[in-house]
C-alpha cells in the first residue's frame, strides 16, 4: 500500500502533495489527447475577453493547449510549482490555488486582447510569484530556498509579461494576470500555516497571536503568583519555627 502505516511522515506528506498536481496534469494531458485524437476543438474553452461566452475560459483555459510543444513547455513547470505549493501549504493549498486560478482568469478576461487565451502558463506565473513572495515574507528557510530556486529557474519568465517582448502568439496578458494574482495571494496568505521540517513551525494569524500572548501572560502571571504564595508560605513557616 502506498500510504502504509510504516511509511515515514515525510514520505506521506510528499505523496499527499502529489495528488492534486498529478490529477490536474493528467486532465491537461487527456484534454490534448482528445483534442488531437478526436479532432475536437477545445479553443472555445479558452478565455475570450469581455464576452459572456468567453468567461467560461476563466475556469477551463489552463487545461487547453495548442499542441504537444505547448503542453511540454507548461506541464513540468506546473507540476513542480503546484507540488511545492501543496507540500508547504498543505492546509491552505486548495484555497490558494483556487484564488490564483480565479483572479488570473478574471484579470485576463478584463485586460486580454480579442483572442482565445489558452494554456496553463498563466497559472504557472501565479504559482511562481506566490512562492517567490512567500519565501521573502515568511520566516521559513525552506520557502526562502524555494524563492531563490524560482528566481534562478524561472526568472527569465518576467520578460514575457510585457507586450513589447513576446511574439504575437504569446499571451503576455495571461502571464501578467498570473503574476498579479500570485502576488496578491502571497499577501492574503502571508500568515498561512507553512510546513517546516520539524512539522511544528507555523505562522499565526493576528487573532491567534493575540490569544497566544494572552495565554502566555496569564500563565506567567499565574506561575508568578503561585511562586509568590509559596515563598510567603515558606517565610511564614520559617517565622513560626523560629518562634518555637
Amino acid at each position: 500500500m502506498i500510504f502504509s502505516s510504516s511509511m515515514s511522515a515525510e514520505r506521506r506528506r510528499l505523496f499527499h502533495a502529489l495528488i492534486i498536481p498529478s490529477l490536474l496534469s493528467l486532465v491537461m494531458l487527456l484534454t490534448l489527447v482528445l483534442q488531437i485524437g478526436m479532432g475536437w476543438n477545445f479553443y472555445r474553452f479558452g478565455v475570450y475577453p469581455r464576452t459572456l461566452s468567453g468567461a467560461w475560459g476563466i475556469l477551463f483555459h489552463p487545461f487547453v493547449h495548442e499542441g504537444w510543444g505547448h503542453l511540454a513547455n507548461n506541464l513540468p513547470a506546473f507540476f513542480v510549482l503546484s507540488t511545492a505549493l501543496y507540500y508547504f501549504y498543505h492546509v491552505d493549498a486548495n484555497r490558494i490555488l483556487i484564488i490564483i486560478w480565479l483572479i488570473t482568469g478574471v484579470l485576463l478576461w478584463i485586460i486580454g486582447r480579442e483572442s482565445y487565451h489558452i494554456g496553463a502558463s498563466s497559472i504557472i506565473y501565479g504559482l511562481a510569484f506566490f512562492l517567490f513572495w512567500s519565501g521573502l515574507i515568511t520566516p521559513s528557510i525552506a520557502l526562502t530556498a524555494i524563492s531563490l530556486v524560482v528566481v534562478f529557474w524561472y526568472g527569465s519568465m518576467v520578460w514575457d509579461m510585457f507586450p513589447f517582448l513576446p511574439n504575437e502568439t504569446v499571451s503576455w496578458e495571461g502571464h501578467l494576470s498570473g503574476a498579479i494574482a500570485g502576488s496578491l495571494a502571497a499577501f492574503f496568505f502571508r500568515r498561512a500555516k507553512v510546513y517546516h521540517s520539524d512539522d511544528e513551525e507555523i505562522t499565526l494569524s493576528d487573532d491567534e497571536d493575540d490569544e497566544a500572548l494572552t495565554q502566555l501572560a496569564m500563565k506567567y502571571g499565574l506561575e508568578e503568583e503561585t511562586a509568590k504564595e509559596e515563598n510567603d508560605d515558606s517565610q511564614d513557616d520559617e517565622f513560626s519555627v523560629s518562634q518555637l
